[in-house]
């Protein structure tokens, strides 16, 4: 397959050409490292028997080295139900660090709120995230040309670009377009709609793929963009 490609922009024409970096390696190391603090947002994800289930919760307070307060999570507006010694993967971003690490519910209480007491971890397994990080998705898009509307997958995604499979002859080198999608944030439904450059094209048999850099970004959109990347790096490594 040849390369179409007269950008100077790496990182868009690496979007095109390669998946994402398989290289972050994960340290060992211990809570007390990172300042975990109250407000933050951590991910639960339930272990044991039965298909796993991920939740976001905010942390409300840190009792080392006891336990790690957070709010218990609800689904679709109801309180979820966690029971006492059940085991829990956490996982959370601080700063440009993600971290996991075993956990247990010590005690889950209703009053004055609910709230749940994780217990505070021995050790953490800790990643720093480089600025540029990308991760392999599968999200449907609609991209918008001069030309017209085509269906698209987007196949890996970072806050500043992105790699879309679409059919051949849909854009060209520097083609300036607007791509939808939906993305889930934190639990959150969000539908982008970013302007976009053609940055790289790699022609295959069927499809091809499309290296864009987004252009214009608001600061919101980059916040959404950039939690759903650190998400999928969580769950993906960690």
């Amino acid at each position: 397959m040849a390369l179409e490609n007269k950008s100077e922009n790496s990182g868009a024409n690496n979007a095109a050409t390669e998946s994402p970096s398989s290289d972050r390696e994960a340290n060992e190391s211990m809570l007390d490292s990172f300042k975990l603090s109250p407000g933050d947002m951590i991910q639960i994800q339930t272990l044991g028997v039965g298909k796993p289930e991920r939740y976001q919760a905010k942390v409300i307070g840190i009792h080392a080295p006891l336990s790690v307060m957070a709010a218990t999570p609800k689904s679709n507006g109801k309180l979820l139900f966690f029971r006492e010694g059940q085991q829990v993967l956490v996982r959370c971003f601080i700063g440009r660090d993600a971290v996991a690490y075993r956990s247990q519910i010590l005690k889950s209480n209703l009053s004055p709120f609910a709230y749940l007491h994780l217990a505070y971890p021995e050790s953490v397994q800790s990643m720093r995230i480089r600025e540029s990080a990308r991760v392999a998705v599968d999200i449907v898009a609609t991209i918008e040309t001069n030309a017209g509307k085509h269906s698209a997958r987007i196949v890996d995604l970072s806050s500043g670009g992105a790699r879309l499979i679409c059919r051949q002859d849909a854009m060209v080198l520097e083609d300036e377009i607007k791509i939808a999608f939906r993305i889930n944030p934190s639990g959150m439904d969000v539908l982008m709609k970013i302007k976009a450059r053609v940055k790289a094209i790699n022609a295959g048999e069927d499809d091809t793929a499309y290296g864009v850099q987004f252009v214009d970004l608001r600061q919101k959109e980059k916040l959404y963009l950039t939690n759903m990347v650190y998400q999928n790096l969580l769950k993906d490594n960690l």
